[in-house]
């Protein structure tokens, strides 16, 4: 949620796909105190640009920095794999993303949410050590803890956290000092 109460939404249809992975979505961004004709608030769709690849997007974070427009990091469930795109916010009447940067690293097995904390740096959670079907199958049957939190930092990634059970929602306090890891089993 930016400042001014604008909300960013990554959408994208996960029901009912035996492969795990989403269906293709969209970005909306919804500005919750309506129009200037006092209507009520609908979010708009965002045209991207630069990305060609089909958007299955699960975890989104919003960066802000002091002055300039912000930029949208989200999780992206490709076909080559996950990885964490990096938008640049276009903000107008009409909603726009300018895609900056695709991450993917080793590190990153089965991503979930993302947080980000500097113009080209975040953490980010994979909720499985094992990648999908059979691999996540197991580890939930077995509840076991292979979870684990990446950190990267613009050029090169790490992990931080590990023998987690299921990371789900990751998050950095606004003092900066403490990242926060929801695990769900």
């Amino acid at each position: 949620e930016a400042s001014d109460g604008t909300l960013w939404i990554a959408a994208a249809d996960r029901r009912g796909d035996p492969s795990f992975r989403p269906h293709d979505g969209a970005f909306f961004r919804l500005r919750p105190t309506g129009t200037a004709a006092g209507k009520d608030a609908v979010p708009q769709r965002a045209e991207v640009l630069g990305l060609t690849a089909p958007l299955r997007l699960h975890g989104l974070g919003l960066w802000l920095p002091p002055q300039g427009p912000g930029r949208l990091f989200a999780v992206q469930h490709g076909d080559g794999g996950d990885s964490v795109e990096i938008f640049a916010i276009e903000d107008g009447d009409t909603p726009r993303l300018r895609h900056l940067r695709s991450v993917r690293t080793p590190q990153f097995i089965s991503l979930n949410d993302v947080a980000p904390v500097g113009p080209d740096a975040f953490y980010v959670s994979n909720d499985h050590g094992r990648p999908p079907k059979l691999g996540h199958v197991l580890e939930d049957f077995a509840f076991l803890s292979n979870a684990s939190v990446v950190h990267f930092d613009g050029q090169a990634a790490r992990t931080v956290a590990h023998d987690l059970r299921y990371a789900n929602g990751v998050s950095v306090d606004p003092s900066g000092r403490f990242l926060l890891v929801a695990e769900t089993t």
